[in-house]
């Protein structure tokens, strides 16, 4: 299992990278051709901040502190291998400009792996000997309500992108469409289950990888807002995509207070 954190936190991280450093040159060094700087950026915020989950996952002494992002990410995965499928005549395979055509194939090649590479190390970790840690420190019950409210929207937003994205995108901050709607929707649903999953654990000290990416992801997207402000509607999924930013800033803050004061 670390060997598998320790691999999707480079490959996330180099993903993020291309996206969030070069937003508007995606026809030529990313496996498609991502409409808005924007919705790329947005993109790379979750990439980096799942680099920061893989990598404190990788460093926590019990696995009962490191699970609670991988079947967040397991879902994330396999959404992100089908729409890549579905949407494949997007995908740079034959593009002119060589860093395309490579990330491309890459891409299918990644996504078509990691998804065995988790389930495999799952079905070991299980198997492993040893059990779970008594839980030391339990989550409030209006935080673990927060958590449950917060996956909750995430999860239904995410589902609704990918069923009806060409209806529900119009619904969005800015314009998005195609794969573009779906690969956010493959992010939405994979935190929702994250963050659901953290309140499933109820206990501060299995949940700090969640606490410490959530301030990470809050950060990142409002960097994002910032650079991209001019392009983004002025319309009331606007004020909610900032309101939800801060709520997950707040959250994670929180959290990590919490968490210290009660070890």
């Amino acid at each position: 299992m670390r060997v598998v954190f320790a691999f999707g936190a480079f490959l996330v991280f180099l993903i993020g990278a291309d996206l969030l450093g070069f937003p508007s040159h995606t026809a030529t060094l990313f496996a498609w051709t991502v409409e808005k700087p924007i919705t790329a950026a947005f993109l790379g915020t979750f990439y980096w901040t799942a680099c920061v989950l893989a990598g404190l996952s990788f460093r926590q002494a019990s696995w009962s502190a490191a699970r609670v992002g991988v079947l967040g990410v397991f879902a994330f995965v396999l959404v992100t291998l089908v729409v890549s499928l579905i949407h494949r005549a997007a995908l740079q395979f034959t593009s002119d400009e060589p860093v395309a055509r490579i990330v491309s194939f890459a891409w299918i090649g990644v996504y078509a792996l990691d998804p065995l590479l988790i389930l495999a190390a799952w079905i070991a970790q299980r198997h492993a000997s040893g059990s779970d840690a008594v839980r030391r420190s339990r989550l409030p019950g209006s935080f673990r309500a927060v958590l449950v409210a917060q996956a909750a929207v995430m999860m239904g937003l995410g589902a609704a992108l990918l069923v009806r994205a060409d209806t529900v995108g119009g619904l969005w901050p800015w314009a998005i469409k195609g794969l573009d709607a779906q690969a956010i929707a493959a992010w939405l649903i994979g935190l929702g289950l994250v963050v659901g999953h953290a309140a499933w654990e109820n206990a501060w000290e299995r949940i700090s990888v969640v606490l410490w990416s959530a301030v990470v992801l809050a950060t990142l997207q409002l960097l994002v807002i910032a650079r991209f402000h001019t392009a983004l509607s002025a319309t009331p999924a606007a004020f909610m995509y900032v309101t939800a930013v801060v709520s997950l800033a707040a959250v994670g803050l929180y959290g990590i207070a919490a968490a210290r004061r009660t070890s």
